[in-house]
Order: structure tokens, then sequence, then C-alpha cells
């Protein structure tokens, strides 16, 4: 007789974890390492090597220090300072439940924990070895680190998560919809008529399960795409307003201006020293 150990509802959920990495380097810095306010769209993990480095917030000053493995949630907001220098291996990441929904969402604060240099010696060589073994290592050993940085953190939200991966489940359908035809055009009434229901019970259910919006959901998806296709790819930012469906770049800079109160070429150019 069959027995399923893991549930269909959190099969779908592991199938869906998939690390996205959008940069890592080493990186040594000087003064000139500062960054005021910054909001990233990715969560960062820094291993401080050498030196010192700040984050600041509204509430402190808080040091970056040698030995040091930081997680600095995506939509967090701090200054990044350095009163001398500071070296560091550092990785941005993305790690999405579901489209548009990140791991470490409402996460408010850093996480730290201590390492070895002989760890770091280690997830360098994996990435090192050029081969499909090396990276697979890299990846284990990542995703260890991620486990232990939830395991720190989740404590404090285990009812959040649990609640925002049963909603977003249960919405699954209209999820993969937005996913699959992501585009300035995609309308609610498009979403409601492939479901063959009304629109006002499409757009009430998803709220109801999710807390934000389908036209908002649908709006952080796109601009989300935008944000990815300026920091990872060269096109121009007419060459994205066509990709998304805008009918020109400067409807497509009007839509990202409204979420993040600069241009698209502004937003590019501020992003690309934010090591």
């Amino acid at each position: 007789m069959k027995k399923t150990i893991i549930s269909l509802h959190l099969t779908d959920v592991f199938n869906q974890l998939n690390i996205q990495i959008l940069e890592n380097g080493l990186f040594r810095g000087d003064r000139s390492w500062f960054y005021n306010d910054v909001i990233s769209d990715f969560n960062r993990l820094y291993f401080i090597i050498d030196g010192r480095g700040f984050l600041e917030d509204k509430t402190g000053k808080y040091p970056l220090l040698p030995g040091k493995l930081y997680l600095i949630p995506a939509v967090t907001q701090y200054t990044y300072r350095c009163p001398d220098f500071v070296e560091k291996f550092y990785i941005h990441f993305q790690l999405p439940l579901f489209p548009g929904k990140d791991l470490f969402d409402g996460v408010e604060t850093f996480l730290s924990m201590d390492y070895s240099p002989e760890f770091l010696e280690k997830l360098l060589g994996g990435l090192n070895q050029g081969s499909l073994c090396g990276l697979l290592a890299f990846k284990s050993t990542l995703t260890d680190l991620i486990r232990q940085f939830l395991q720190i953190c989740e404590q404090d939200i285990p009812s959040y998560l649990s609640q925002t991966i049963t909603g977003y489940h249960s919405q699954e359908a209209v999820i993969r919809y937005v996913e699959k035809h992501l585009s300035n055009r995609l309308k609610i009434s498009e979403i409601a008529a492939f479901l063959n229901r009304p629109y006002h019970e499409v757009s009430r259910d998803f709220f109801r399960d999710t807390r934000i919006g389908l036209k908002a959901y649908i709006d952080r998806l796109l601009l989300q795409k935008a944000k990815y296709l300026l920091l990872t790819t060269d096109r121009t930012i007419s060459e994205i307003a066509e990709e998304l469906n805008f009918s020109d770049a400067y409807y497509f800079s009007r839509f990202f201006k409204k979420f993040e109160t600069i241009p698209p070429k502004e937003y590019r150019k501020r992003h690309e020293d934010h090591s």
C-alpha cells in the first residue's frame, strides 16, 4: 500500500524552492563604500573577511565584523558605510516561495551568525572547481546556510509562513496564469474569463487568501521583472518596455517611477556598485 510522506501541498512548495543567484563575488571597499538608505530587491549574504563596515537604520548603527556572516533580507532599508576598508564575499539572491513572494518576506531586520575561514574556503572551492559537482556542493552548502537563517527567524514568524504558504497555494491557478502571461496588458477580466469565474469573486478570493489585491500583485511581479532585467541584462529601457508590453519607454518609465520614485535608468545606475 502506497503511503504519502510529504503532502502534495508541501511537495508543490518544495518543487518551487529554487535559489536564484543574481550576483556574487569578492569585494574590497574603502570609505567610498557608502550608500544611503538602500532598499534591496533581493537578499544579501555578506561574509566579512577583513576590515569592517556598518549597517545603519533608524534604530541604530550595527558593525559588520570579520568572521561574521550576515543575511540582509530584501525590502529592509539600511545605510551601508565603511570607516576604512572592508573585504567580503557577497551573494545576492532571491528564493521565491511563490512568484512575487520571497522566503524572507516579513523578516524586518538583518540576521547574523559566525563562520570560519575554513568554511568559506570550502564554499569558494566548490565554485572554483568549475564543475557540475562543484556547483552542486556550493548549492548544498548555500541551501544549508539559508536553512540555518530561517531557523533563527522562524520562531518569530512561523504562523506567518504557514498562512502565506496556505494562502498562496489556494490561489495557485491565478498565480500560474499571471506568471505565464505577465504583461502590462494583462487584465483581471482576462484571468476571470480563463477561470470561468466572475470578476469580483476572483479579486475578492485572491485578496482574502494572500492579503494583496490582484491588480497590485500583477504590478508587483511586473515591477520585479523590470528590476531583474535592469540589473542582470544590458538591454535598453526601450527594449525592456517592449518586452513587458508597454506602449513605449515613456509609459514604462512612468509606471516604474510610480513605485520607485526614480526612473529605471537611474535605478540601474544606483545599483551598479551596491555590492
